[in-house]
């Protein structure tokens, strides 16, 4: 059966219907289109990407190289202009978002290995030690030194760090 130019408009309305009900989303149908070219466009499934999954993929894009917004939206398989938009809806921006994961990552680093903090830096992309220092210190208010050392005290089982409190108990006086 040779396929006729152009849909009626009962047709494209069936086409509408079946692409709401079935969540996908219709791109560029107008009036009259024709039947190839509804089998052509209609079929591209829109997927809004977690939170989660964006993070995720900033983590592994940090992992490789540093995080840009194009490269984030390749792995999610969305164009960049649409993982904007959607992180707009989610009430973020993408900055915002490598930015977490960069501070997740270096709290993280700093807690759990005991990597320098110019490897630290380069791993997450920043300049150097220096301006991941004033970033994690803006960030956490405390430097990454130092975070370091009450992570190492709280997870040591030392019963008292330099910033714990002392439990309150009865004195003991001498003789």
């Amino acid at each position: 059966m040779p396929v006729q130019p152009f849909a009626t408009a009962g047709e494209v309305a069936f086409w509408r219907k079946m692409a709401i009900r079935n969540g996908v989303f219709c791109v560029n149908i107008g009036e009259y289109v024709g039947r190839a070219e509804v089998s052509r466009r209609i079929m591209k499934r829109v997927s809004t990407p977690s939170r989660y999954a964006v993070r995720a993929a900033i983590a592994a894009s940090l992992r490789q190289d540093r995080a840009v917004l194009p490269q984030t939206a390749h792995r999610l398989g969305i164009s960049a202009r649409s993982l904007q938009r959607r992180l707009a809806d989610m009430g973020t921006t993408y900055a915002e978002l490598v930015a977490e994961v960069r501070l997740d990552t270096a709290c993280h680093l700093l807690a759990e290995s005991d990597e320098n903090i110019a490897d630290i830096a380069a791993r997450l992309g920043f300049a150097g030690a220096s301006s991941f220092s004033r970033s994690f210190a803006r960030l956490m208010k405390v430097q990454p030194i130092v975070y370091r050392r009450q992570q190492s005290n709280r997870t040591s089982g030392a019963k008292y760090g330099p910033f714990a409190r002392k439990p309150a108990g009865k004195r003991l006086s001498g003789p």
